[in-house]
């Protein structure tokens, strides 16, 4: 049976119609149903009888509680127990022909397409040439076109944006043959690079203005005095504070 979005809908409100005779019967099974509910309501009345003297306002509302309790649970069960089996039948059964009857839908509108195409490919058979027509005469030169307009100018574009300021060296140094003293001016930033132009090491460092404290890297690594460090090595000085420092080298 094919399926249209209305039969689908027309058809689940009757398979969920005809759920009703099984629920009722769930609902009224001695064993699992509203009776069932009643015995075990009766049995824990039974051996919680009150007393002469109770509180009857008490007494009443732990009633209620049972009743509650016991109707909630079985009717839950007992609902949700047919409810899962039987939709989850219908409605894997009802989608399954919806789907089917769209799928047989899109295969007869591929078929159309098939055929259309097939239509389309189809060559005529090439009858025999006809003789060679007569060659016109050649026709009157036409006139020049009218000079279009000249096209707007277009918009200013952006200026382009100011490079990054690259890393500070060393403010200024002094060498003799294999010794020098770079001064570091770390006042307007805190932290300067420059690259090893030889191998060298720092042997010291003293402060010539404030008293700032200097941390070096050698290519991101934590630096000791007196190790060596290598050609083209990037050398980073940084300072907690703003001041100036001189840096003692020795040249390999």
């Amino acid at each position: 049976m094919s399926l249209t979005k209305e039969a689908l809908k027309i058809q689940l409100e009757k398979d969920i119609k005809d759920i009703e005779k099984k629920l009722y019967e769930a609902l009224n099974d001695e064993d699992k149903g509203i009776y069932k509910v009643q015995y075990e309501l009766d049995k824990i009345l039974s051996k919680n009888i009150p007393t002469k003297s109770f509180n009857a306002e008490k007494y009443k509302k732990k009633i209620w509680k049972l009743v509650s309790e016991q109707w909630s649970k079985s009717l839950s069960e007992q609902v949700i127990d047919i409810l899962s089996k039987e939709f989850s039948d219908i409605f894997s059964k009802r989608i399954s022909e919806y789907i089917d009857n769209n799928n047989n839908n899109n295969n007869n509108s591929n078929t159309l397409d098939n055929l259309q195409e097939q239509i389309n490919n189809i060559q005529l058979i090439p009858g025999p040439a006809g003789n060679s027509g007569s060659s016109g005469g050649q026709g009157p030169k036409g006139d020049k076109g009218a000079k279009g307009d000249q096209g707007e100018q277009g918009p200013k574009g952006n200026r382009g944006l100011t490079g990054e300021q690259g890393p500070a060296g060393p403010s200024g140094s002094t060498q003799n043959d294999n010794t020098a003293t770079y001064t570091i001016e770390l006042v307007d930033v805190l932290s300067v690079v420059f690259y090893a132009p030889q191998d060298l090491k720092i042997t010291s460092t003293t402060n010539i203005l404030n008293s700032p404290t200097i941390t070096i890297l050698d290519d991101g690594v934590a630096y000791t005095l007196g190790n060596t460090i290598l050609i083209g090595s990037a050398i980073t000085v940084t300072a907690d504070i703003a001041g100036v420092t001189n840096l003692d080298i020795e040249f390999a």
